[in-house]
């Protein structure tokens, strides 16, 4: 697997990110505790240093190589023996990189944890959705995904994999967003 974008973003860009989703992972470390998770299967492990000290079980998927992740693509990779071992699915800030939500969301079903947590850091569009590629301004290759999702066009697919029921989107201060599905 190719190293990418997120290996050579600066300590500066990380330090910036960390105090825009400050209040998230406050969020996540209360929902932790009010719902006694003791597990957690992180996509992306942005909150790693918080989270994986209050759990009894951690493990991580990462596309870069990032601590103990395992190193590989959460859309693609094989899952079946994480199948039904956490309380809790974490992906903050992940599926606006991913070529679309719907597969995404079948994945992290698929995982079968109590909670699915999905954060978006750009928010989520009442109705429109926007996708975007962003590419190397040199080579022109692609680098990422940055995409923008419509609640309206999500609530049909969880509703179509049989959650919508079981799902809540909130919104904290300007633009971070978070799924919620209890299964």
């Amino acid at each position: 697997m190719k190293e990418g974008y997120w290996n050579v973003t600066t300590e500066l860009g990380y330090t910036k990110m960390f105090k825009r989703h400050l209040g998230l992972w406050r969020w996540v470390d209360e929902f932790m505790a009010l719902n006694k998770i003791k597990s957690v299967f992180e996509v992306g492990p942005g909150l790693l240093d918080n989270i994986n000290k209050k759990v009894e079980i951690y493990q991580s998927v990462d596309l870069t190589k990032n601590g103990n992740s395992i190193y590989d693509d959460f859309t693609t990779m094989n899952l079946d023996e994480f199948k039904g071992k956490f309380d809790l699915l974490l992906a903050c800030a992940v599926v606006e990189h991913c070529n679309g939500y719907r597969d995404f969301f079948k994945r992290a079903l698929d995982i079968k944890a109590k909670f699915v947590v999905i954060s978006f850091f750009n928010g989520i569009n009442r109705y429109e959705e926007h996708i975007k590629t962003v590419s190397d301004k040199h080579t022109n290759e692609f680098k990422f995904y940055l995409n923008s999702y419509s609640q309206r066009e999500m609530e049909k697919e969880l509703d179509k994999l049989g959650v919508l029921n079981k799902s809540e989107f909130i919104t904290l201060g300007r633009k971070n967003s978070i799924l919620i599905i209890r299964l």
